[in-house]
């Protein structure tokens, strides 16, 4: 019995289906660093304004003691002025006024920090988390965006125009050259790891719902869900959860959610 083999491999996440190595860019999924408020309230009171700041470095603090009848602008000077003294501090965290609030912004990405306030004069001083440490994995075949630097990359978000997107995450034989001599992970890139990017080529890619050869590419940059991603290609724009993406065309249709090929034209 004659053997017949076609030549059509099956398609798999993130697989370049058009491999030229200049259309790929490497970059990091960016890690963030812990950012917190200190909100100070109306009329505070006379007393020791102290924060603790405890992390893998120990244990510290800084104090501001009002007199009374002082403005929240008063105090919040007060313990910037305290922080920025103290140089053990000055290594784990900065301060910024934007009275009435003293912003935190710790200084390493990634580690975590516990911030309390040890004497809180009337609780006049209300402590929040802005910014968790850390970062989220970003899948295969998903639209990116810039982050925070040059070479970072973050998932899309409500206020990710076109022009922002920077290409779709794939996973190629290039990957041994740009990412330190390793392949990527086989459905993800965990935050830090180094991230190819598809520019200008074809790109395999889950999408939400039924497309056409040759149709638009749409983006999802809100409402996500486990299995529509932000960065996930539609053939719509959702009813506004999904923007339109410039360069781009599915080259082969599905009946539904399912894999495609989706051609990109947007090198750096």
């Amino acid at each position: 019995m004659p053997q017949f083999d076609y030549n059509h491999p099956a398609l798999f996440l993130g697989q370049v289906a058009s491999e030229d190595p200049m259309s790929i860019s490497s970059y990091v999924n960016e890690l963030f660093a812990q950012e917190n408020r200190i909100a100070v309230g109306a009329a505070p009171g006379a007393g020791d304004y102290t924060i603790e700041i405890s992390g893998d470095e120990g244990t510290f603090s800084f104090s501001y003691t009002s007199p009374g009848a002082e403005t929240q602008a008063q105090i919040v000077a007060g313990l910037l002025a305290a922080l920025q003294a103290d140089p053990d501090l000055a290594n784990i965290v900065a301060g910024t006024d934007a009275s009435p609030n003293l912003d935190l912004a710790f200084l390493h990405e990634g580690l975590v920090y516990t911030v309390t306030a040890t004497s809180n004069p009337g609780t006049a001083m209300t402590l929040t988390e802005t910014q968790a440490p850390g970062g989220t994995a970003i899948g295969l075949g998903l639209g990116v965006v810039p982050g925070s630097a040059e070479d970072l990359v973050i998932a899309p978000t409500g206020a990710t125009a076109d022009a922002d997107v920077l290409g779709v995450t794939c996973k190629a034989s290039v990957d041994v050259l740009v990412n330190d001599g390793l392949q990527t992970s086989d459905d993800e890139f965990a935050p830090a790891a180094q991230v190819s990017v598809l520019e200008a080529g074809e790109v395999v890619v889950n999408v939400e719902d039924a497309v056409a050869f040759n149709g638009a590419v749409f983006m999802r940059t809100a409402n996500a869900t486990a299995a529509a991603p932000l960065g996930g290609f539609r053939s719509d724009a959702d009813g506004g959860d999904a923007i339109a993406i410039t360069g781009a065309r599915f080259r082969s249709s599905t009946t539904g959610a399912g894999l495609a090929v989706l051609k990109l034209n947007r090198p750096s």
